[in-house]
């Protein structure tokens, strides 16, 4: 005899203070010490400020996927890191490498990525239906993070030394007064 399970679903977790912070807890295992409090803003922040998103983007990928909702704070972390632990090598071997680097990590907005997954995750939801042994939301999620950090590494390129420092300092301005 099966009974039913009340179980709760992941927006009513995101209500319970508990569970928040445990999630934030263990998005921040392996993150230096120096860098844990930026992870740390940026994910309280969508928990408190952003908890919209987690209804937007409601549901499945695929037929015996995970919901797509509980994949937005790993998303968020996955990203991150590729900013700012597993920065790209392509600055260390290009003109102005350091100052572009600098300007790719001041890109990185937390509203920002949210509103492109809102924008972006409903257009390419089944792309990758045809592949039957993959995880469909944890590949596409990926794919969704790869893009956007690609998007951040062509804002960098082509752009003189002095453009860079004028972005940097608009960027660093802007992000002061947020």
């Amino acid at each position: 005899m099966n009974l039913p399970v009340n179980k709760k679903s992941f927006i009513e977790l995101l209500q319970q203070d508990l569970y928040k912070q445990s999630l934030v807890d263990s998005m921040l295992t392996g993150v230096d010490d120096e860098l844990k409090s930026n992870l740390k803003s940026d994910l309280e922040y969508v928990l408190d400020n952003r908890i919209e998103v987690f209804s937007l983007l409601s549901g499945k990928i695929g037929d015996d996927e995970d919901e797509l909702e509980v994949l937005i704070i790993p998303a968020i972390r996955k990203t991150w890191s590729m900013v700012f632990i597993n920065k790209p090598t392509l600055f260390n071997f290009s003109e102005y490498g350091d100052k572009k680097l600098e300007l790719f990590q001041l890109y990185w907005d937390v509203d920002d990525f949210i509103n492109y997954l809102v924008d972006f995750l409903p257009k390419i939801k089944n792309c990758l239906i045809e592949f039957k042994y993959l995880d469909m939301g944890i590949e596409t999620l990926n794919l969704v993070c790869q893009n956007y950090i690609n998007k951040m590494i062509s804002n960098c390129r082509n752009k003189t030394y002095d453009e860079i420092k004028l972005e940097i300092r608009d960027l660093k301005l802007k992000k002061t007064l947020k």
